[in-house]
């Protein structure tokens, strides 16, 4: 009599334990591929802004040590993996950012565009990147080692090239 007692105690509660695991499980599969998707995203909004900091260096608006150092720039970070982009798309941002709306003439409205939305980008994958952490930081999560071996994304901290209209960050 004891032992059904118990026995139907224990069944619902190991049920109720491994649907936990399960939709714990799941929700971290999905946050490391929205994480993922949203990199790739981050990456096209990357790419996108390099082109346009490409074609203003060809334009022949700028000085000549400044279309080579936008060249430069433009190509270190194209050319770096995903461990050292952060730092060269910064250094591009600087540059960006030192030239004038005059020197970018017909350029100005699609290097905007572009900037804006790298700042995006880099929002949304800064925030799946958050999620993501918050989720593999729980005690259950670690207990039971739900997270595998899926390596634990970093953030990608961009400077602000835009204004997002937001008055506390201005």
């Amino acid at each position: 009599m004891l032992t059904a007692i118990a026995a139907s105690i224990a069944v619902p509660l190991l049920l109720l334990a491994a649907f936990r695991l399960w939709l714990t499980a799941r929700r971290l599969d999905r946050l490391h591929k929205r994480t993922e998707a949203a990199w790739y995203g981050c990456e096209e909004s990357l790419a996108r802004r390099i082109v346009a900091a490409r074609a203003l260096a060809a334009t022949g608006h700028l000085a000549p040590f400044a279309a080579a150092a936008l060249r430069t720039a433009a190509s270190a970070a194209d050319a770096a993996d995903r461990t050292a982009r952060q730092e060269l798309e910064s250094e591009l941002s600087a540059i960006l950012r030192r030239i004038g709306e005059a020197e970018r003439g017909d350029l100005s409205a699609e290097l905007a565009d572009a900037e804006e939305r790298v700042a995006l980008a880099a929002q949304f994958y800064n925030d799946a990147v958050r999620d993501t952490r918050a989720l593999r930081a729980s005690w259950f999560t670690r207990f039971f080692r739900l997270a595998g071996h899926a390596q634990l994304p970093d953030p990608f901290d961009m400077p602000a090239t835009v204004d997002t209209g937001d008055p506390v960050t201005r």
